[in-house]
């Protein structure tokens, strides 16, 4: 298995337009879990109650053990819908999580609720990236604000979001790209913030995950990581405290 991503500093001044590194490596191994066929076992810290509730209503197994939790996938295109809206409120970061389940939920033939707090107002281009890849999205506010009402597509087209460089306010955007991508027949390819870039790659091939990264930067810095949907994915045995 490549090595765990290291956690690295902020990428950036306000926590308001990026995540942290190992707070998005927390958020996005229990999802990569859940669409995994086998069980994966992370560290607990990764999959709080609130975590662990989403996941379940997924249709995902999860089970606690001291420092550890197991996560029974349910493998790609196998999700349950959700019966009741997911509320992501009591998450680490909402905002974050919103928008790798967006994309997750994008690509599998389903309607999904997302709730965060009322006041959370939602990336600007969000609707119509997920329209882009075949998705039928509704949220308050023409679209700026939570509740985000999805109904997914059973053909959902991969995307190329690194045709613009963008700045470190579209990174939820690459985000739910990226997350989209995994069920998405052909090659996706998002720009993201190196730092990112570096610790996502790893944590997705563990998973089995087809990706690389381009050697050459875009314009503004950022780094295209590719990656390759539809692939048989694997489970993973994370240990605690790297």
């Amino acid at each position: 298995m490549p090595r765990s991503p290291t956690p690295h500093a902020p990428l950036c001044r306000s926590a308001d337009i990026a995540p942290t590194v190992a707070g998005l490596v927390a958020l996005l191994a229990p999802l990569l879990a859940t669409v995994t066929v086998g069980k994966s076992r992370l560290p607990a810290a990764w999959v709080p109650p609130p975590m662990g509730t989403i996941l379940t209503v997924l249709g995902a197994r999860v089970t606690r053990a001291d420092t550890a939790v197991t996560v029974q996938g349910r493998g790609l295109g196998g999700l349950t819908e959700p019966a009741a809206p997911l509320d992501l409120t009591a998450l680490p970061d909402p905002a974050t999580a919103l928008a790798l389940l967006a994309g997750l939920l994008a690509t599998q033939p389903m309607l999904a609720v997302l709730l965060t707090s009322a006041d959370t107002v939602l990336p600007e281009g969000l609707i119509a990236t997920l329209e882009r890849l075949g998705a039928r999205p509704v949220a308050a506010e023409g679209g700026r604000r939570s509740p985000l009402t999805l109904v997914g597509t059973a053909w959902p087209q991969a995307l190329d979001l690194s045709a613009e460089p963008p700045s470190f306010s579209a990174a939820p955007i690459a985000l739910m790209g990226l997350t989209a991508g995994l069920n998405s027949s052909g090659e996706t390819r998002v720009p993201l913030p190196g730092p990112l870039a570096e610790a996502l790659e790893p944590l997705l091939a563990a998973f089995g995950v087809p990706v690389h990264r381009d050697a050459i930067p875009l314009a503004d810095g950022s780094v295209r990581l590719c990656l390759t949907g539809q692939a048989e994915t694997r489970p993973v045995d994370i240990p605690q405290g790297f």
